[in-house]
């Protein structure tokens, strides 16, 4: 998780992300043209990181299984909270709390799309091509979650 969020700060161009991951495959040039938008120096680069990744989530499926989840148990594991406590909280703390949340949704939806595009990457253009639109997605859900987040605070009384 820690690794994917750092890909997401590395984005360059996330507009060229989600314009290639909506192909159906992709050429050579293209590749490359995904990987420098990811943030990557180069496509050989971008494969060292999906190697290591890819491996890592067959580690976990392997161990835990994770295809037969939904992004709902994977976030009720990694995000467990006492809902009582925002009842005692004031309303910059609830704000603060519903962008954990959304961030937190937005992860564990990322995590198990990346995890059901293992399928896919033995076939290496369609992994990337899934991958890119699991980290376009989890891109936009998440900006809009600090958008959410800001127009939260702005309600509160002081």
């Amino acid at each position: 998780m820690n690794s994917n969020q750092e890909l997401l700060i590395q984005i360059k161009d996330i507009n060229k992300i989600q314009e290639l991951s909506s192909k159906e495959t992709l050429n050579n040039s293209e590749l490359n043209e995904m990987a420098l938008a990811m943030g990557f120096e180069s496509y050989d680069e971008y494969l060292d990181y999906t190697k290591i990744q890819k491996d890592l989530l067959i580690s976990l499926n392997k161990d835990y299984n994770l295809t037969n989840y939904d992004a709902t148990d994977i976030y009720g594991v990694l995000y467990v909270e006492d809902e009582n406590v925002a009842y005692r909280r004031d309303c910059g703390s609830s704000c603060d709390r519903t962008y954990r949340n959304c961030m937190g949704a937005s992860t564990a939806a990322a995590f198990a799309a990346h995890a059901g595009c293992i399928g896919l990457d033995p076939t290496i253009i369609g992994g990337i091509i899934c991958h890119g639109a699991a980290l376009a997605v989890q891109y936009f859900v998440q900006d809009e979650c600090g958008n959410q987040g800001l127009s939260c605070h702005r309600g509160c009384i002081k």
